[in-house]
C-alpha cells in the first residue's frame, strides 16, 4: 500500500492555493495602503485650504488696515488746510479710529498667543534638544554625516536654532532675524540631520497648555525654521 503524502496545505487553507491566498492579502494590503494615502492626501488638502484662507484674510486685514490709515491721513491734511472740523469729518475719524483700535486689540491678542507659544518652547527646550538630536544621529549614524565628538556641538546649534524660534515668536512675532545671527557654522555639514531634528520637534504633539492656535503659530515657525536651514546650511 503506497502512503501518500499528507498535503497540508488543503488542511490549513481549505483547499486554496498559497499562492492565491497570498495574492489576494497582498490586494488586501496595497488596498489599506492606498486608502492611507488617499486620506493623508485629502488631509494635506484641507490643511492647504485652511493656510490658503488665513493668508487671505491676513492680506484683507492688510489691505483695510492700509487704506484707513491712508483714509485718516488725507482727512487730517484736509482739516489742517481748511482750518475747520464739521460734524461729518468728526464722525469719520471716530469710525476710522475705533476701526483701527479694533484691528490693533486683534493684533495683541494674536501677538499674546505667539508669546505663550514662545514661553512652551523655552520651557521644554532643554528636553527637546536632547530627544531631536539623539532622533538626528541614531538615523544618520551609519551615514558618516556625524564627526567624532560632534554630538555635544551638535545638540548646541539645535539649541541656538530653537533660540531663533524664540526670538521670532516672543519679540517680533514673525521670523525677522536672519538664521546666521545665531548659528554662522554648523558643527555638521550637512542641512539634513539639523532637519530631521526639527521635523521631529513640529510632529512630537508636546504642546502641553498651548491651545490650537498657539501650537499652530509654534508649528508654522518650526516650518520656516526647516526652511531658513534648508538654505542656509550648505
Amino acid at each position: 500500500m503506497t502512503n501518500n503524502p499528507i498535503d497540508w496545505t488543503k488542511i490549513i487553507f481549505g483547499g486554496g492555493s498559497i499562492v492565491t491566498l497570498l495574492g489576494g492579502f497582498g490586494a488586501f494590503i496595497f488596498k489599506k495602503y492606498d486608502e492611507v494615502l488617499k486620506e493623508k492626501y485629502q488631509n494635506l488638502l484641507l490643511e492647504k485650504e485652511s493656510l490658503d484662507k488665513e493668508l487671505e484674510q491676513a492680506k484683507k486685514e492688510e489691505r483695510e488696515t492700509r487704506e484707513k490709515f491712508i483714509d485718516l491721513k488725507i482727512l487730517l491734511e484736509n482739516i489742517k488746510e481748511t482750518k475747520s472740523l464739521n460734524s461729518e469729518d468728526e464722525k469719520r475719524i471716530k469710525s476710522i479710529l475705533y476701526s483701527l483700535r479694533n484691528i490693533t486689540s486683534s493684533k495683541q491678542e494674536e501677538f499674546e498667543d505667539y508669546k505663550k507659544a514662545a514661553k512652551w518652547l523655552q520651557f521644554r527646550q532643554k528636553d527637546w534638544v536632547k530627544k531631536s538630536a539623539s532622533e538626528a544621529i541614531e538615523k544618520y549614524k551609519h551615514q558618516k554625516l556625524f564627526p567624532w565628538g560632534s554630538r555635544f556641538q551638535f545638540e548646541k546649534d539645535i539649541e541656538k536654532c530653537l533660540e531663533w524660534v524664540y526670538k521670532s515668536l516672543y519679540v517680533y512675532g514673525h521670523p525677522d532675524s536672519p538664521l546666521n545671527e545665531f548659528i554662522s557654522q554648523p558643527k555638521i555639514k550637512s542641512p539634513i540631520p539639523y532637519i530631521t531634528a526639527i521635523h521631529h520637534l513640529k510632529n512630537n504633539r508636546d504642546r502641553g497648555y498651548l491651545n490650537l492656535a498657539q501650537s499652530k503659530y509654534l508649528e508654522d515657525m518650526l516650518d520656516e525654521l526647516i526652511g531658513r536651514i534648508d538654505n542656509d546650511f550648505k
